[in-house]
């Protein structure tokens, strides 16, 4: 298996303080062992037509196509004496994306009857045998489900980066080392777009997935999807005299929507805040000692209503906790 896969990338510098940049280029990635590997393997999917959890065999297909993307993005750099900034805005679209087929769609479209039934019944096993087709949604024995290539998924948006350095006086012998200055900052991700192509019953016209916009979902029935707040970002604090630091990080992930549900109370995922500290003592000799602490207000996940009852995906289940660190630098 080959790919040719050219990149083009170029970077203007307008003046001393502001560049520009861009790149465009494509990739490809090719099937894994396990992707092209047609054993099964067995595991229990919750059915949801039929209230109850079944048997889900899962296996590759050495027939697999490489999966395709063109990416592109452009941004800039600002560099003042003291502040510095990038902003970038990126844009990927994948193409014969390798995944499993939802098993909640066979089972979707088994119960729907008619046509729909007879694309997925050889997916599936009733008590008289694999691809009968005779038996009700709640009476399946076992779910078949192979890898396929997606037609794909479009995605895009920003990242940012600022820092921000401010001396408010020296030490009492006016020494350089005892200088104090206050540290400011802010990083993250803003997700413009998530978007994922229809998927057919491989073999026929039926749609087992529909095409949707995911961000800003928890994506529960989605297989391809993870659960996608539009914005995360990290924003720091930072007052520096001499050698000591102290630094206070305030982490935001935004709320999203549980769309498994549809009762509007049960939908919400608020959006979660976490307080660090950081001391750090950078030492004369070959040794520097930071205690962290993480969580500092012991704030818990938000409440998602799906069984863990937080989202392990993007939240942190963790309350607070100290950890220290020592960094050791040999001399010479």
């Amino acid at each position: 298996m080959s790919s040719f896969d050219p990149k083009a990338a170029v970077r203007m510098e307008i003046t001393p303080e502001l560049a520009l940049r861009g790149s465009v280029q494509t990739t490809m990635r090719t099937p894994s062992v396990d992707d092209l590997n047609e054993d099964l393997s067995t595991s229990l999917e919750y059915v949801f037509e039929a209230g109850i959890y079944k048997a889900l065999d899962t296996k590759g297909d050495s027939e697999l196509m490489p999966e395709r993307a063109l990416t592109y993005n452009f941004g800039a750099t600002v560099r003042l004496p003291r502040l510095r900034a990038t902003v970038d805005y990126w844009s990927y679209d994948f193409r014969d994306v390798i995944d499993v087929l939802p098993a909640g769609g066979v089972t979707a479209l088994y119960a729907a009857g008619g046509d729909s039934l007879a694309a997925v019944q050889k997916l599936v096993t009733c008590p008289d045998g694999r691809g009968t087709g005779t038996c009700h949604v709640s009476a399946l024995e076992r779910i078949e489900v192979s890898y396929v290539n997606w037609p794909g998924i479009e995605l895009s948006g920003i990242d940012w980066h600022l820092s921000a350095r401010f001396p408010v006086g020296g030490g009492a012998d006016g020494a350089p080392r005892r200088a104090r200055v206050v540290s400011l900052g802010t990083s993250g991700t803003y997700l413009e777009e998530f978007y994922v192509r229809a998927l057919d019953v491989p073999g026929t016209d039926i749609e087992i997935f529909d095409s949707l916009s995911a961000v800003g979902q928890l994506n529960w029935y989605n297989p391809i999807a993870p659960p996608l707040p539009r914005l995360k970002s990290r924003f720091t604090v930072g007052y520096h005299i001499g050698d000591y630091s102290a630094v206070s990080y305030a982490n935001m992930v935004s709320g999203y929507t549980n769309e498994a549900h549809d009762d509007p109370d049960l939908q919400p995922v608020d959006g979660f805040v976490t307080i660090d500290l950081s001391m750090l003592r950078r030492s004369r000799s070959a040794v520097d000692v930071a205690v962290s602490i993480l969580n500092v207000l012991d704030s818990p996940p938000p409440l998602v209503f799906w069984e863990q009852s937080y989202d392990g995906f993007t939240h942190s289940p963790k309350g607070r906790r100290i950890k220290m660190t020592l960094t050791w630098r040999p001399e010479g």
